[in-house]
C-alpha cells in the first residue's frame, strides 16, 4: 500500500509540474498610438507594400517596431512577423494599425515618431516555454520554432530630425519564386 501512495504522489507531482512548464495564455493591455511623423508613416506603408510581394505574405502578417533612444542617434527597427506571440511576449507598450496591418511597439518611447491617442486595447497571446515538450499521437516530438528569421527587418536612425535607413535584410522570395 505504501508503494501505491508513493506512486500516486509522483504522478500527482508530475502532472502539477508539467502544468507549470506548458505554454501560458496571457493578456496585455497596450496603448493606442498614432503616427506623429509623416516620414515614419511613409516608411511603414512601404514596408507593407514590400511584404505583399513576398511569397510568405499573409494578411495576418504583423510588424514590430522597436525604438532605441540610448544610442548617439535615436534608432528604430521595423520587423515583419507572422507570430504575434513573439512580440507580445516582449512586453510592448503600444499598437497601431496601418493599412489594416497591426504594428506592435516596444522599446523606448519617442514622441517625435509616435504618440498616445488615449485608448487602450487588450491583446491575448501565448507566452512560450522553450522547455515544454509536446508530442503528437504517434509519440513523435513536435518541434515549435519560436522565431522565424525568414521575414524582413529594416533599421533606421534619426539624424538631425531626418530618418535614414541604416540596414535592411530580407529573405523575401517574390510570389513567382525569385529573390528580390
Amino acid at each position: 500500500m505504501k508503494k501505491v501512495k508513493i506512486l500516486l504522489l509522483f504522478v500527482y507531482v508530475g502532472y502539477s509540474v508539467s502544468g507549470w512548464t506548458q505554454h501560458e495564455k496571457k493578456e496585455i493591455l497596450l496603448s493606442d498610438l498614432e503616427i506623429y511623423s509623416e516620414e515614419l508613416k511613409s516608411i511603414l506603408q512601404k514596408a507593407i507594400e514590400f511584404e505583399r510581394g513576398c511569397d510568405y505574405y499573409h494578411c495576418d502578417l504583423i510588424f514590430a517596431i522597436n525604438i532605441n533612444n540610448s544610442n548617439f542617434y535615436p534608432s528604430f527597427t521595423v520587423e515583419s512577423l507572422l507570430d504575434r506571440n513573439v512580440v507580445l511576449g516582449l512586453e510592448p507598450y503600444g499598437y497601431l494599425y496601418v493599412k489594416n496591418h497591426l504594428f506592435i511597439v516596444d522599446g523606448d518611447k519617442y514622441d517625435a515618431l509616435l504618440r498616445k491617442k488615449g485608448g487602450k486595447k487588450k491583446f491575448e497571446y501565448v507566452k512560450y516555454d522553450s522547455s515544454f515538450e509536446e508530442y503528437d499521437s504517434n509519440g513523435n516530438r513536435i518541434l515549435r520554432i519560436i522565431t522565424d528569421d525568414s521575414f524582413s527587418i529594416w533599421e533606421y536612425e534619426i539624424v538631425e530630425g531626418a530618418i535614414k535607413l541604416v540596414e535592411a535584410d530580407s529573405s523575401c522570395g517574390s510570389k513567382n519564386g525569385s529573390k528580390e
